[in-house]
């Protein structure tokens, strides 16, 4: 009996149910609105709001969105745990399945930002953010999830992941990356295309827990911020940072080869740092920091 193959590449329908333009199978009907798709300049420059690249096996379609259409894409057939992308405001994006348990995300750009409705890698599944070594991408979510890391991520550069409802770790996750913060704070795409990395609350307040590996490169630097911080699990930046901070603001201070410390201020209610793990930057730094009428550092 002949298995059914995998169907991955993707076109646009209009949703009603959604009313906005859904990436679905290539296969799949459109209802209403005409579907969206073919090389990028069948849409005026002006208008694209997203331009996405899917490939398999060698096949390769250019997906357009119109700006003046909402835009959702879920993507949950990929290892990235049914992510929805809700744009990408700078820089560009290929997303590309390897396996059906491995996806990639391409960066050409130094400098990227991409919305999502909702990030996550499932158990067993990996998703690697590929990048030039020197580039940076700001991953922030907007919708109500938080973000749940339980499989592998993997990146070369620097990858901010942003999610006022938190970031969770799980058991067993693995993290290798040039650099990584994750925060519940926000920061503006004008700080971070500046290379300002100033923090500021939102009106949600969620939580960093890590409960798996999180490895750095040498020289490389770990932060995580949120109302509470939980580290049970293991950190590991040779000769960088790693950095566990709460408050209202933060602002990221570089200093020598992989050094970062952070400046709180504002007023963090009831914040909370607990680290039960391990934490290793030999020749490096680390930082344990609250801003708080009530805190506490739990070290254990």
């Amino acid at each position: 009996m002949k298995a059914a193959s995998l169907n991955h590449v993707y076109r646009l329908v209009w949703s009603k149910l959604q009313q906005a333009w859904v990436a679905v199978a290539e296969t799949a009907r459109a209802h209403g609105k005409s579907s969206v798709s073919g090389q990028t300049g069948t849409a005026p420059a002006a208008n694209a709001a997203l331009n996405v690249l899917f490939t398999q096996s060698g096949k390769w379609r250019y997906v357009v969105a119109s700006a003046f259409a909402a835009m959702v894409m879920p993507l949950s057939s990929y290892a990235a745990d049914t992510n929805v992308i809700a744009g990408v405001p700078v820089g560009d994006l290929t997303v590309k399945e390897v396996t059906p348990t491995q996806t990639q995300y391409i960066h050409t750009a130094n400098v990227n930002i991409v919305d999502f409705y909702k990030f996550g890698v499932m158990k067993g599944h990996q998703l690697d953010v590929i990048m030039p070594d020197a580039g940076r991408a700001l991953y922030r979510v907007i919708g109500n999830s938080r973000s749940e890391i339980m499989g592998t991520l993997n990146s070369n550069g620097s990858l901010f992941l942003i999610n006022q409802n938190g970031v969770l770790f799980g058991h067993g996750s693995e993290v290798n990356v040039g650099n990584i913060v994750a925060s519940t704070l926000n920061i503006s795409n004008d700080d971070f295309l500046k290379g300002n990395y100033n923090f500021t609350v939102g009106s949600i307040r969620g939580d960093i827990e890590n409960h798996g590996v999180i490895k750095a490169k040498n020289e490389g630097y770990i932060v995580l911020l949120g109302k509470t911080v939980d580290n049970s699990g293991t950190l590991v930046a040779s000769n960088g940072s790693v950095v566990l901070g709460s408050a209202q603001a933060a602002t990221l201070d570089f200093f020598g080869n992989g050094l970062v410390k952070v400046k709180l201020s504002g007023d963090a209610l009831e914040a909370t740092i607990k680290n039960s793990g391990n934490i290793y930057a030999d020749g490096g730094f680390v930082q344990m920091a609250t801003n708080a009428r009530s805190a506490a550092i739990n070290i254990s």
